[in-house]
């Protein structure tokens, strides 16, 4: 699973692609908040980088 999340986050990465990123966010807070929530600080600088809010 570990292994699905970080290939998942480098796609986030290269693609830039805001729909798939916030399906990915909804993935983990699905499956657990804790991961949700490393997930949002290791995002939140490329996230504020789009002009909607998450929020």
């Amino acid at each position: 699973m570990y292994h699905s999340f970080f290939i998942m986050v480098a796609y986030c990465y290269i693609k830039n692609n805001t729909i798939f990123q916030i399906f990915f966010i909804f993935i983990i807070f699905h499956f657990s908040k804790t991961n949700y929530l490393i997930f949002i600080h290791f995002k939140i600088s490329k996230i504020s980088k789009f002009k909607y809010n998450f929020k």
